[in-house]
């Protein structure tokens, strides 16, 4: 399929060398593609360097940024409140982590280390390592 498309690509790159000036519905028929796809490779093709190979080949449609993770205490917390929710609750906790606990360990440079052991796949031994921690990280941020 890749090579249909440089082949396309190439045969766009001889109808803009032959005539610079062809309206973009004209080179969209001849190369049998969307008026669209002739504007985008037209700016391609004529911000690239022209002895280039790898002008005609597609640029990469992964993700670049990196995904968003939390903190591996958020997490820990987490598991350990639905596991064993606080009895002032009366229910199990929502899916999301209160405000208060996570601006708490966002705050200290310790959380952005990374420093405990990651939650196991069923988080029980994971979460009772982390129980005070959770506890003090609510507590203080509570009482400010």
């Amino acid at each position: 399929m890749e090579e249909e498309w440089m082949r396309d690509r190439a045969l766009l790159c001889d109808l803009l060398n032959k005539d610079p000036q062809t309206p973009p519905q004209e080179l969209a028929r001849a190369t049998r593609r969307s008026v669209s796809w002739v504007k985008k490779w037209r700016k391609r093709l004529r911000e690239g360097d022209p002895h280039d190979p790898e002008l005609f080949c597609s640029r990469s449609r992964a993700h670049h940024a990196p995904y968003f993770r939390w903190d591996l205490r958020v997490e820990t917390c987490i598991v350990e409140m639905r596991l064993s929710p606080p009895e002032h609750l009366g229910r199990t906790p929502a899916r999301s982590p209160s405000p208060a606990l996570l601006s708490a360990t966002r705050s200290s440079p310790a959380s952005r280390r990374g420093s405990l052991a990651p939650v196991q796949p069923n988080g029980l031994e994971a979460a009772s390592q982390n129980r005070v921690y959770c506890a003090q990280a609510t507590e203080e941020t509570l009482a400010h």
